[in-house]
């Protein structure tokens, strides 16, 4: 015959056990878990196809920066028109003397031309006349892939290598000799397209590798002219000049949307020949450079499509002369913003507070999306969508979390106060409860402990509670072990069906041999109740057959799935008689004639039973024979 401890709580399968899980979410797993997802949403934002997303959204937000055009820049356009008079591209170098000769008479305060003038030719003399007389121009140069030796050159073409420039090149391809002597600065032309191909920023300077010097971009060479800075990168000297504290011009071009504020243009044949002096050159800088069809100097900037290179250098500039620079913030600040945002919803997760959650959650997303654009006014470039995409993931996370262990806690006390079987109807699927009710055949099982009230009564509320819960406990397992639904308790008994939930011809068998197995299980409490009580412990179970009327009963706000009927009232009536019969199993007839092969039992004829009219047949049930000892196991739980 099986231990007690067969039968324990830790024996029988999960779905039978019950009790109160722990209250709230361990702090470890909600802590480190959300924060764990979080870090790797954030990594994988820099490492999938996220990161294009990311970008994009970063880009938008820049575009969102007001954008004033500075009234000095003017652009001056080597177009289809000019070309078409004046000869294919490039022009001839006195063409560009005339410009620099007409610019200075109209009072021009600086000319910059966005051109490679690396080749010589028979006209550089005339350019670099007009260069000498004016004394504003700059001309551009480009980077090469051969060292370059800048020791030709005039200091005052240079700038001392600021502190933590990275940006180098091994060499500049620059202008010709004479025009180079004549300059006012040299600017490299190069603008750096991004991984994806796009423009956003130009960087401050370039370093000439493993010097100390560096060249300026064109827009900052541009600027120097205009503010006649050329000995350092301004925001680096010892003078104090902050405007450029950074190293990266952003590229924010005046939308196409928006006419009014974009730059200035005028023809270069239009400047040339004077059929166009609607735009005062007073106090103005002028950038040259080629915007005829067919010229590759085409590069696509976000949000505004492509835009001519001369374009690009304009709003170079014009961010160089309105103060804004960018720097990107730094990777170990997102790391600890991450870290901050994972662990307070880690911790507010703890709570098990979706509220509280949901809460911390927005307040972290409306910091996360104000905070990046507040700082773009300061020079700071915050991508702001790694950071949200993590809180986010961390938030969902925790947010599971939370709804499995609120999940988890509420089935164990749903077993806990229902049946288990109940309990296991109900969250498989609800509408399946048989709230109608039906009349049908089933078997009740009464069950009570024999003078408890006498037996107690010396005994303190807590050691009453203990045996009680002792009792309750084993007989329960038992009940649900051979697929029996328990009903109710009433005060120290229980009433338990047997095929009223779940559809099954043994229900009356399984009833017997479950009231047979309760007895034996007494046995085995018997140690500690004779200890408290001084008595032994004994129960009686009446157990009766046929039609009763189950389903939902109760009132609206409350109700239970019970059974009513007859079949009921005599179980109850059997159970009561045990007393009488000292008999600790009492059964009907309709019992017996489905059992008798499993059973051993004593006729008890013409007995006489509250609520009938009449004496009626029942059967004391001594055991289970031997052999329905040895098969009883196949009615546990299956069925």
């Amino acid at each position: 015959m099986p231990e007690r401890g067969l039968f324990s709580r830790n024996s029988v399968p999960n779905s039978f056990l019950v009790g109160n899980g722990r209250q709230g979410l361990r702090l470890v797993p909600a802590f480190f878990i959300p924060l764990a997802v979080g870090l790797l949403t954030y990594g994988a934002s820099y490492s999938t196809p996220i990161q294009r997303l990311s970008v994009t959204v970063t880009d938008w937000l820049l575009s969102l920066k007001p954008v004033e055009t500075d009234p000095r820049i003017v652009l001056v356009t080597i177009d289809d028109k000019t070309l078409k008079k004046m000869g294919q591209f490039p022009l001839d170098r006195r063409i560009y003397a005339r410009v620099v000769d007409l610019a200075a008479d109209r009072g021009a305060e600086a000319i910059v031309f966005d051109l490679l003038f690396t080749e010589p030719t028979p006209s550089d003399e005339a350019l670099a006349r007009s260069a000498l007389r004016f004394g504003k121009v700059v001309f551009g140069c480009a980077f090469a892939t051969t060292p370059t030796d800048l020791s030709s050159l005039a200091d005052r073409l240079l700038l001392n290598r600021p502190e933590g420039l990275t940006w180098e090149a091994p060499g500049f391809l620059l202008p010709v000799k004479v025009l180079t002597q004549s300059a006012f600065a040299i600017g490299f032309v190069n603008i750096l397209p991004d991984s994806d191909g796009f423009r956003r920023t130009v960087p401050l300077a370039m370093a000439l590798s493993k010097t100390k010097k560096a060249l300026p971009s064109l827009a900052l060479a541009g600027a120097m002219a205009l503010r006649q800075e050329i000995r350092s990168v301004p925001g680096f000297d010892k003078s104090g000049n902050g405007l450029y504290h950074n190293l990266q011009i952003p590229i924010l071009l005046p939308s196409s949307e928006n006419p009014t504020r974009r730059f200035p243009t005028l023809s270069l044949v239009d400047l040339v020949e004077g059929k166009r002096k609607t735009i005062d050159l007073k106090g103005k800088v002028l950038l040259v450079g080629v915007t005829a069809t067919g010229v590759t100097d085409i590069h696509p900037v976000p949000w505004v499509g492509s835009r001519f290179g001369l374009e690009i250098q304009a709003a170079a500039l014009n961010s160089i002369l309105k103060g804004f620079l960018v720097q990107p913030s730094g990777l170990w600040v997102q790391v600890a913003i991450v870290l901050f945002a994972g662990s307070l919803i880690g911790l507010t997760a703890a709570t098990e507070r979706i509220t509280w959650l949901a809460g911390v959650f927005l307040v972290l997303f409306a910091a996360e999306v104000i905070v990046p654009y507040g700082l773009i006014s300061k020079g700071i470039l915050y991508p702001p969508l790694p950071t949200i995409l993590s809180s986010l993931a961390s938030f969902l996370t925790a947010t599971i979390l939370v709804a499995i262990n609120i999940h988890t806690r509420l089935v164990k006390e749903l077993r806990h106060r229902v049946p288990a079987d109940l309990a296991d109807l109900i969250l498989a699927k609800p509408s399946s409860l048989p709230g109608l009710g039906e009349r049908k055949v089933i078997t009740v099982l009464f069950a009570d402990i024999r003078d408890f009230t006498a037996a107690t009564a010396n005994l303190s509320p807590y050691e009453v509670q203990s045996l009680l819960n002792d009792f309750f406990t084993a007989m329960t397992e038992l009940v649900e072990m051979y697929g029996g639904h328990l009903d109710k308790f009433i005060g120290d008994g229980l009433m338990a069906l047997f095929g009223a939930l779940k559809e099954m011809e043994d229900h009356t068998e399984r009833a017997v041999v479950c009231a047979c197995h309760m007895v034996e299980e007494i046995e085995q409490m018997q140690t500690l109740w004779q200890r408290l009580t001084g008595q032994s412990l004994a129960i009686g179970i009446g157990i009766h057959r046929g039609p009763a009327v189950v389903g939902e009963l109760g009132s609206r706000q409350l109700s239970q799935f019970t059974a009513v009927g007859f079949t009921v009232n005599l179980a109850h009536r059997l159970e009561e008689l045990t007393k009488d019969l000292h008999a600790p199993i009492v059964v009907s007839k309709d019992v017996y004639e489905w059992v008798a092969d499993l059973i051993i039992a004593e006729e008890v004829p013409e007995t006489s039973v509250a609520g009938l009219s009449g004496p009626v047949t029942v059967y004391k049930v001594v055991g289970l024979n031997p052999e329905a000892k040895r098969l009883r196991s196949q009615f546990w739980v299956a069925g």
